[in-house]
């Protein structure tokens, strides 16, 4: 092989030059139980990588054998043009520098690149099988942890870093609002549906090709891992009723925040009444027909009605213009999947996250732009928003019908009353006593319909 080591050694130059190292050396290494020449080219401070060329060199690139020290040594992977035109020492210093960058001493980093690494934490490269880089010592390699919120607000970052959030149910509404709550920078949330990923919901989610048929939890967990590794993530792949009233209760009452974004009417209920009954805040997420409308519904205990309350006031709006219910099936009770625009299903979870913002920097005492976005709007009596993306939708024409400049994406804060007798939040000796005894399987209405036909 004494050809191909003295080419390698011939062309390597560029690379020593720009990387500003001493000339390699031809050594023998062992190698499966014999011994091979290489180039062994030290990079300081202890650094040592070798090159070892293949009678198929130069169409082949050599093998690339990194020592770390401390005995560690690992095989690279170099980056080769099948361009057998190219100049050689452009080759493999192309090559090299994918793995190598700067001038020493160096130190260790991890990412795709030499010449953008993207952390010095171990642990987050392994979570994202980042290659092991030399970078010069000189070059500033990110924090990926405070990188991430730079541009977040910090009283805001504090908050959602000090909090907990439930999250329940995972479609379109939800994965959306957990993946945005993470980029700003929350690290504990609870995540709990029963589904699994269909092609169709690829469309209006965040998840991926990648993800059909596996658990939404999972699904989730892994592209929330994505943006933040050091997050926790507690999920729970069942609905409300197979968890069961002891889990739910243990689940509610250690978070700060509970948002509800599920398509099953008794689930939403049943969050209400256990967020209430636990004195934790809940923000409900919904969408009318088509999602050309939706609202969002904030339960603080003591301070507001419940959702139940709250959603008699909408149907009684209702009743008075075009119906916005959107239709149920009849054998699970879930509310049907319907064609709708993705860009109207976040404009109505985007207004939510505003407000589990505010409501969480201001549980926390943080001082930022939303803090007291939603305690003002409580201390008028505003606490169920109403939201329509199409022009003279529902009730809007004739509130703001007089209103220059209307169209679409209108707004309406209704105020709901507290529903005499009410067991969720009315007075408290007409209250459940605990809801959570309530949190069983629900029955399935086909199976008994088919039994009662037969």
């Amino acid at each position: 092989m004494p050809k191909t080591i003295n080419l390698l050694k011939k062309h390597i130059e560029k690379t020593i030059q720009e990387l500003s190292l001493n000339s390699p050396v031809v050594i023998n290494m062992s190698f499966e139980e014999s011994s091979i020449e290489c180039l062994k080219i030290t990079l300081p401070p202890s650094f040592v990588l070798y090159l070892l060329p293949s009678n198929l060199f130069p169409f082949a690139p050599p093998m690339a054998v990194m020592d770390w020290g401390e005995g560690k040594k690992t095989h690279l992977t170099l980056d080769w043009e099948l361009d057998n035109n190219e100049d050689l020492n452009t080759k493999l210093f192309k090559a090299i520098s994918k793995l190598i960058s700067g001038k020493p001493p160096y130190i260790i980093a991890y990412g795709i690149d030499a010449s953008t690494p993207i952390t010095s934490d171990s642990t987050i490269a392994n979570n994202f099988s980042w290659q092991q880089l030399l970078v010069s010592s000189v070059i500033k390699v990110p924090d990926i942890k405070s990188s991430l919120t730079d541009r977040i607000e910090l009283g805001l970052v504090n908050a959602l870093g000090m909090s907990s959030v439930t999250l329940i149910g995972l479609g379109s509404v939800g994965s959306y609002m957990a993946e945005q709550l993470i980029r700003s920078g929350l690290e504990t949330i609870t995540i709990i549906d029963s589904d699994i990923v269909e092609a169709s919901n690829i469309s209006r989610t965040v998840y991926t090709l990648h993800d059909i048929n596996r658990k939404k939890t999972d699904a989730l967990e892994h592209r929330l891992k994505q943006i933040n590794p050091n997050i926790c993530v507690n999920k729970f792949p069942s609905s409300l009723q197979e968890l069961g009233g002891n889990v739910l209760e243990s689940v509610i009452k250690k978070s700060d925040l509970v948002i509800a974004t599920t398509d099953d009417p008794q689930a939403q209920s049943i969050i209400n009444s256990c967020a209430f009954y636990s004195s934790v805040p809940a923000v409900f997420v919904g969408l009318y027909r088509g999602a050309k409308g939706g609202e969002v519904a904030i339960t603080i205990p003591t301070l507001t009605p419940c959702l139940q309350c709250m959603t008699g006031l909408r149907r009684k709006v209702e009743s008075e213009g075009s119906k916005v219910t959107r239709n149920a099936d009849y054998g699970t009770n879930r509310l049907i999947g319907e064609v709708a625009l993705n860009s109207d299903i976040q404009h109505v979870s985007s207004a939510a996250l505003k407000i589990c913002y505010s409501l969480i920097a201001s549980l926390k005492g943080e001082d930022c732009s939303v803090t007291t976005f939603v305690p003002q709007a409580i201390a008028q009596e505003k606490h169920f928003l109403t939201m329509g993306m199409e022009s003279d939708y529902w009730f809007y024409p004739q509130l703001l019908g007089d209103v220059a400049g209307q169209y679409a994406f209108q707004s309406v804060w209704l105020t709901a009353s507290k529903l005499e007798g009410c067991r969720v939040c009315g007075e408290s000796s007409e209250r459940l006593e605990t809801p959570y005894s309530h949190v069983a399987p629900t029955p399935n209405t086909t199976i008994i319909r088919d039994q009662i036909s037969n």
